[in-house]
């Protein structure tokens, strides 16, 4: 029990901590009621946790304790003190009470003119005062940045290590309980300009926290509800490998990194898992092929390349190919050669083959040839040139026919572009000419 002047300090820290506040509208007031009881039910489940004998329907009933607090260690002993002391902290530490409310003016144009000059206080003052929400958060960030965060130019004065945007904007997402919202998943333009925010600021922990996520199980999604939460996760899963790559952690940190989201995705998002993992895959795929003397380790690298498997679909094949020729201990060129060679192989992908995908098979017959070379292979390796000749002229720069046919290609659109100039000449002369 605590004494008169514990419970008095303790209620002068909350008085010195809460703003004077204008009066709440019954929105405002309903919000923040449902703030505090979220954060009292949250504590009252971890502190006294409903075992599984009395589970059943009760224990859906109780909610799960907020993810920022799940694994946080206790600074107070177990005591009736240091549970009133955690639980004030915990209220206190909510982004509603970050700021001071501000009045509204009613001048559009004073409004227009402190959201652009200033929008993450704008944003901030809009969460004080309960009138925060996902579109406003998205024009806060989209004001701040043009474009999502280039992590490549990204230091400790940049303004964003300052202000800390992301972090404040996650906070606010999940004090109001919008962080596992299908809005908030939908809108992509914020979330392509949260996500890397959130990787510079240290706050990574956040978008592992969101791979996780899966539906309630009283909760049923539509097959285009199950697509936007994959896109989600797509880009959280991109942006991690990207950092990764741009920061030059190594290569058996990219696998790592791979391997975890391989791992969670493996329980959350079975259905989409290949999907998800597509972009992040090959992008470790292209770093790989860019730096072939990188060191790494030998089961990291071959876990990689029995994924390409699951995320590579229809392409698995020739990239699991194009990994073996950079094989940290016994390089193959077999696998490309035997692709290749067969009609269900890579000359069926290249029908309907994009010109990123294009590039592709023609490093992989140029890998494939090198190895061969290198093999002493001499009749297979001529095979490979030959099938690369005869599919990518226009890639490798083929002499000869091809070569006339785009000399008149370019002879051709040259003329057509003087044309096109001449009439445009000729139509501003009218306008300009009295008649």
């Amino acid at each position: 029990m605590q004494s008169p002047a514990a419970a008095r300090r303790v209620f002068s820290m909350l008085a010195s901590k809460i703003h004077p506040q204008l009066p709440l509208s019954p929105r405002e007031s309903q919000q923040l009621l449902n703030l505090l009881t979220t954060s009292f039910r949250a504590h009252l489940d971890r502190e006294h946790p409903v075992s599984r004998s009395e589970g059943g329907q009760n224990q859906k009933l109780l909610p799960a304790p907020p993810r920022g607090l799940r694994n946080a260690p206790s600074s107070h002993p177990v005591t009736s003190q240091g549970s009133t002391h955690e639980h004030i902290d915990s209220i206190l530490s909510n982004p509603l009470f970050a700021s001071r409310p501000r009045r509204t003016s009613d001048s559009n144009i004073s409004d227009a003119r402190e959201v652009l000059q200033d929008p993450l206080g704008w944003f901030m003052g809009l969460v004080a005062m309960g009138n925060a929400d996902i579109a406003k958060a998205d024009l806060c960030l989209s004001i701040l940045y043009k474009e999502p965060l280039d992590l490549r130019n990204f230091n400790s004065t940049h303004p964003a290590a300052i202000s800390r945007p992301g972090t404040k904007i996650a906070e606010w997402l999940w004090a109001s309980g919008s962080d596992n919202s299908l809005e908030f998943f939908s809108n992509t333009q914020l979330v392509r300009r949260l996500v890397p925010l959130l990787i510079a600021e240290g706050q990574s922990f956040r978008l592992w926290q969101w791979l996780e996520f899966v539906p309630a199980r009283d909760v049923s999604y539509t097959k285009e509800q199950e697509k936007i939460v994959a896109i989600f996760k797509h880009i959280i899963t991109k942006n991690l490998m990207a950092a990764t790559i741009v920061q030059n952690r190594g290569l058996d940190e990219a696998f790592m990194v791979f391997a975890r989201a391989f791992r969670i995705l493996s329980t959350s998002e079975q259905a989409h898992q290949g999907r998800i993992l597509r972009r992040a895959g090959s992008m470790l795929t292209d770093y790989i092929i860019a730096n072939p003397s990188l060191p790494t380790t030998t089961a990291f690298y071959e876990s990689f390349m029995e994924s390409s498997k699951t995320w590579g679909g229809v392409w698995s094949r020739g990239i699991n190919a194009s990994l073996w020729l950079f094989h940290p201990s016994k390089r193959s060129a077999q696998p490309g050669l035997e692709f290749l060679k067969d009609p269900a192989g890579a000359t069926l992908r290249m029908k309907k083959a994009t010109k990123e995908r294009r590039d592709f098979l023609v490093q992989l017959c140029l890998g494939v040839a090198r190895q061969l070379l290198a093999d002493k292979n001499y009749q297979d390796a001529q095979f490979v040139l030959h099938f690369s000749r005869e599919h990518f002229p226009e890639l490798l720069g083929a002499t000869g026919e091809h070569a006339a046919v785009r000399k008149r290609e370019g002879a051709r659109q040259a003329l057509e572009e003087r044309k096109r100039k001449e009439t445009e000449n000729l139509a501003m002369l009218d306008r300009v000419l009295p008649t």
